[in-house]
Formats: C-alpha cells, structure tokens, sequence
C-alpha cells in the first residue's frame, strides 16, 4: 500500500507540526523568523462549470531559513459553480446544478525571495496540498418543481494531493507586522475521490484545476 493510501488529515497536521518545531532548530537566528499569519481566500475552479462566489479562511506559520521560507497551516475553502443541462429530460425536466463543496487543505509551501522593489518583497512560492472534503450540498433546480437539495459527505475518500504555483507579494507596515498578496493556481494529481467529482471536473484537461487569491496579515512572533 502506497504512502499517499496511509495519509489521514491527523497524520498531516502531526507532521507539519513536527517540521515546524525541528525547524526552530534549523539556522538559529538573532532576529525574529517566525511568523503567524491570517488569510481570506477567493477561488475560481477552471472548468466547464460556471464559477459562483468562493471563498475561505487560512491560518498558517512561515519559518524563514536563509533565504528560504517554509509556510505550513490549514484552510477551510467554500467552493460553489453551477452546471447547466445541456440535454432536455422529458421526465424530470431538469435545467441546472449547483454545487457547494466543503474542504479541509493542508499546504506545504515553500517561497523562494526574487527582488524588493520600493519595500516591497516578491516571492515566488511552489508546494503541496493535501485535501479532504468536508461536506457539499448539490441543488438541482426544475422548471416545473421546486429545487431539490442533496447533502452529505461522499462515503469513499482519499486523501487528494496538489501542486500549487504562485506569487507572495508582502509589505511590511511595522516593526513586525506585514501584509500580503498571493495569486496562484492549484493543480489536483491525485484526486479525494476515484471517480468524476464536481470539483475535479467531468474532464480531464480541467480536472482539479483552481485559481485562487489570498490576503494575509502576518505577525513576527519569534
């Protein structure tokens, strides 16, 4: 059996744990190079589907060694699209599909500096993340009834794994305060799920694809 099948979110926020604390050890440094810091997310799932607003909180810590920062933490992400019926059901009469899923992410980042430019610092950031899906709720809509709402928590689950590309864009507006931007794109290569999902998509070019944002307000704690 494959690492990947053993993984669990426990396992996951144990082993971030872990890495945070063995790397205070690392390049002990007379200023501070720890940070704690708290996100709001906005995302847009690339895919046939219609994208609705989505969003989500993060907290995570930043380690800096060297030049080299390691940013471990959780999100909580509210992904919502619409599917339209492209075929006319005679008997049910169906014309749409809305989707809002739930998922738990545990990012393994690393940011590499580029270049300040007038005090401002802009990072380029690759990575991991572990998903799991939390709840969704799928709405189907009628022309001729009212809407009908499934929810619950698919019962067979994997730990789901992307790549993240991106870009950190941070000012400092104190001492030990700094605020920052974050562009990027997810890449899901091992899916939560081993059949089609809302969120992966019905195809393969956009399966698991997802643009999102981040504002972050961090504080050098130690």
């Amino acid at each position: 059996m494959s690492l990947f099948k053993e993984l669990s979110w426990s396992k996951i926020v144990i082993f971030q744990l872990g890495l945070i604390l063995s790397s205070c050890n690392i390049y002990a440094q007379e200023s501070k190079s720890i940070s704690f810091n708290l996100s709001s997310n906005y995302y847009v799932p690339l895919s046939n589907s219609i994208p609705l607003f989505s969003y989500g909180f993060a907290f995570h810590t930043t380690k800096m060694i060297n030049k080299l920062s390691i940013s471990l933490g959780v999100t909580y992400s509210n992904i919502s699209f619409e599917e339209t019926v492209s075929e006319w059901d005679s008997y049910t009469h169906l014309t749409r599909k809305k989707y809002e899923i739930e998922y738990l992410d545990f990012p393994l980042v690393f940011l590499f500096p580029n270049k300040e430019i007038k005090k401002v610092n802009v990072k380029a950031l690759v990575g991991l993340i572990f998903n799991t899906e939390r709840y969704y709720t799928e709405t189907s809509y009628y022309d001729n009834s009212e809407p009908m709402v499934i929810q619950g928590k698919w019962a067979v689950q994997n730990i789901g794994i992307s790549a993240r590309g991106g870009l950190e864009i941070s000012h400092f507006i104190s001492t030990d305060w700094y605020i920052g931007l974050s562009p990027y794109i997810d890449v899901m290569f091992k899916p939560i799920h081993g059949e089609s999902h809302p969120k992966i998509g019905a195809s393969p070019i956009d399966k698991g694809i997802v643009f999102g944002t981040n504002l972050t307000i961090g504080y050098l704690v130690f």
